[in-house]
C-alpha cells in the first residue's frame, strides 16, 4: 500500500495491489480523505481516515481494526489504542520526551 500525504501530513490518496476498484471520498471544504473503498469481486474493504491519520479498517468479512489517537497535552496526534477484531486491543504509553515507552496488550 502507497499513502500519499500532503505537506500537513493528511493523507490525499491512496493506492494498492489490493482491488480491482478503488473508490475514494473526501471532506468537501478540506479535500481531506475521509474513505477509502477498496474491492475484488465480492470481496470490500473500507478504511476511514480522521484528520489524516487512520481511524478504521474494516473488511468484507466482518473484521475490522480501530485505531485511536491522544488528542490533549504534549502527546496530542500520537498513537493510543489499536483494537483489532479478535479483541485483542494494544494500548500505548509514552515517556516524557514522546519515545515509545510501552505497549500493553488486553
Amino acid at each position: 500500500m502507497e499513502i500519499q500525504r500532503d505537506g500537513q501530513g493528511k493523507v490525499q490518496t491512496i493506492r494498492t495491489s489490493w482491488g480491482d476498484q478503488q473508490t475514494t471520498r473526501t471532506i468537501p471544504k478540506t479535500g481531506e480523505l475521509k474513505t477509502a473503498e477498496l474491492s475484488r469481486g465480492s470481496s470490500k474493504a473500507v478504511i476511514e481516515f480522521a484528520q489524516g491519520r487512520l481511524r478504521m479498517c474494516a473488511s468484507s468479512d466482518g473484521g475490522a481494526v480501530t485505531v485511536s489517537y491522544y488528542d490533549l497535552g504534549g502527546l496530542t496526534g500520537l498513537l493510543k489504542k489499536c483494537s483489532r477484531p479478535n479483541d485483542l486491543v494494544l494500548t500505548y504509553e509514552y515517556d516524557s520526551d514522546n519515545r515509545l515507552a510501552a505497549v500493553t496488550v488486553a
